[in-house]
């Protein structure tokens, strides 16, 4: 528990240092959908750690039941856009590898993109004692028609995150992207994004889902 709580301590003190830096040299970088998700893994992991010790209270289970599949699924939206953008050739990540070499640039790329996909797993993964219990293991088990709205407000929630960002961005032009339009770009993310839940709904770790 001390090791894992350390790691989460550190990872948020990285989290909002990183914004910080981003506001001050950076600003257009609150274009790329990737500063919106980074800001969301940080607001979560900061609740989290301010509420560490208190492992079953109402808090960590709107993290938990709420927060963590639709973070989860914006990760899984993000991580798999940029394989995308990746074979694509997008302009933004072609540039990037210009200014930075190509080492520095998957570096930068596997920290902002993967490397925050991965500690959502870790923290999906963390010490037994200190597992929160899901709305499934609660002593009233939900029925199925109760998981089934939770799924359906989890996929809403996705799409009005997802829906709130093509809205005011078009990710094909901002990224680059060639023969992609933006409208596909856009229905892409918001599938992806939905997929995203549906992938943590069948995780192993999730299974009573």
């Amino acid at each position: 528990m001390h090791y894992f709580a350390s790691l989460i301590y550190a990872w948020t003190a990285v989290g909002i240092g990183w914004i910080i830096f981003d506001l001050i040299t950076a600003p257009k970088a609150w274009l790329n959908f990737t500063s919106w998700v980074w800001t969301l893994q940080t607001i979560f992991f900061l609740i989290y750690s301010i509420i560490l010790k208190d492992e079953f209270g109402p808090w960590h289970r709107f993290l938990d039941n709420i927060f963590l599949p639709i973070l989860f699924a914006c990760e899984w939206a993000t991580a798999v856009s940029v394989v995308y953008m990746m074979v694509a050739h997008a302009e933004m990540l072609e540039n990037a590898i210009d200014s930075y070499g190509l080492a520095l640039a998957n570096i930068g790329s596997f920290i902002v993109h993967y490397l925050t996909l991965a500690m959502l797993i870790i923290y999906m993964n963390k010490p037994p004692h200190n597992k929160i219990p899901q709305f499934y293991s609660l002593s009233i088990a939900p029925t199925q028609e109760y998981a089934f709205a939770h799924l359906q407000f989890l996929i809403i929630c996705v799409y009005v995150i997802f829906y709130s960002y093509v809205l005011v961005q078009e990710p094909a032009t901002h990224y680059g992207i060639p023969n992609t339009s933006n409208s596909e770009a856009e229905i892409g993310m918001i599938f992806t994004g939905i997929i995203g839940v549906l992938v943590f709904q069948n995780l192993p770790s999730n299974s009573a889902w």
